[in-house]
């Protein structure tokens, strides 16, 4: 049996993985021009598709 402070620490390891992974590709373009692109399409888009989801479910 996995005690409770383990179980929190996989599942905040799993979120650390996952923040790093999202945040990469990001961190590579600041380097590459030196500024960070428009994601605001991207999170409108996201947002849209949540919510049409959530309208059918």
């Amino acid at each position: 049996m996995i005690a409770a402070s383990e179980s929190w620490q996989a599942g905040a390891s799993e979120r650390k993985a996952d923040a790093e992974k999202w945040a990469r590709p990001l961190e590579n373009e600041l380097d590459r021009c030196g500024m960070l692109p428009d994601t605001r399409m991207g999170e409108l888009f996201s947002m849209i598709k949540q919510l049409n989801e959530s309208a059918v479910a």
